[in-house]
């Protein structure tokens, strides 16, 4: 499992529910499982992210996007 903050757990049971109550989450219902595939321009998107957002994954994939103020330009 990645969380938002691209931390990388093990898929456990043990994990999952401690997950859920740190988050006060009382159904499991209300929880939607999303599989992406990750390209090279996803790839930079979740690197540019990084640098700028700890939800990282709400940030490239659901449009969570904050307009960035660093100005990046291609390297000659």
């Amino acid at each position: 499992m990645i969380t938002d903050d691209l931390a990388v757990r093990p898929m456990s049971a043990k994990y999952i529910f401690t997950l859920l109550n740190y988050l006060n989450i009382k159904d499991a219902g209300d929880l939607e499982e999303k599989v992406i595939a990750v390209g090279a321009n996803e790839g930079v998107e979740l690197l540019r992210a990084s640098m700028q957002t700890k939800t990282v994954l709400t940030a490239v994939f659901l449009g969570g996007k904050k307009e960035s103020s660093i100005k990046s330009e291609p390297i000659h």
